[in-house]
């Protein structure tokens, strides 16, 4: 009974710890979703590692960029379309 105890709590607690991370990346995907709409590159760029990657597909944008300077002017040329 103690052993069922103990793995329902740790149930529930990996549940509500994975719901709080999720919640976050949502926010952090809404807000990426924000900048983007309000063509904001600044805000866009801060949601980008150092070593980020961008993969466009289609389009006359598409293609590998591979910095932050090739992903900032993708988005730059995004948001003046």
């Amino acid at each position: 009974m103690l052993r069922m105890k103990s793995l329902l709590m740790s149930s529930v607690l990996f549940v509500l710890s994975t719901g709080q991370s999720f919640a976050a990346d949502a926010d952090n995907a809404r807000a990426h979703f924000q900048a983007i709409a309000a063509g904001n590159t600044a805000e866009i760029m801060t949601h980008y590692a150092a070593n980020a990657h961008l993969e466009w597909v289609g389009g006359p944008l598409d293609g590998a960029y591979n910095s932050s300077d090739a992903i900032q002017q993708v988005w730059s040329k995004f948001s003046a379309a």
